[in-house]
């Protein structure tokens, strides 16, 4: 599948509990936690500088008045964070909104929150968290040359029958 120029929207907390279960990890401290969320960023920016594409990570924060220090806006990657009363899910099809209507490529949204955000996203393509993981682990285990070798025909199958 060519991803080129594809815009990514990233429901961040649900990829990261993909695979990532903090009530399993004994020895889980909010800095483990940031530590697997830099790790993820790192391996979805990869993943966005080899397809030259846009990804956009959103997860749920909280308020800080000098805002979430984990914020970045570069090239290929922007995080971002909810402050509270507003949800992931809000930031996440307000800004599916946007560039559904900005004349670019639709973007692909990734979640596997098929009750409630899903239904909110009417007409647009969505991955599920655990698809798109699979995706990061194969492009980002790639050979030496850089080049993602991922070719998932049941995922390739997904997109095509959304176009």
């Amino acid at each position: 599948m060519k991803w080129d120029g594809f815009r990514w929207i990233i429901d961040g907390h649900n990829l990261l509990l993909t695979h990532y279960d903090p009530e399993s990890d004994p020895g889980s401290t909010p800095d483990t936690h940031a530590e697997v969320r830099q790790e993820l960023e790192e391996v979805v920016e990869r993943f966005a500088v080899r397809n030259r594409l846009h990804a956009c990570i959103i997860f749920d924060g909280i308020r800080q008045p000098q805002g979430h220090p984990g914020t970045r806006n570069d090239p290929h990657l922007e995080v971002l964070y909810a402050d509270p009363p507003a949800e992931a899910d809000d930031l996440i099809c307000q800004r599916a909104e946007r560039c559904r209507n900005d004349g670019g490529l639709p973007p692909i949204v990734v979640t596997s929150d098929r009750k409630t955000l899903v239904p909110r996203l009417t007409g647009l393509r969505v991955v599920s968290s655990s698809d798109f993981f699979r995706v990061l682990q194969s492009v980002d285990s790639s050979g030496p040359s850089g080049k993602p070798e991922f070719r998932d025909p049941e995922l390739e199958r997904m997109f095509l029958e959304l176009e």
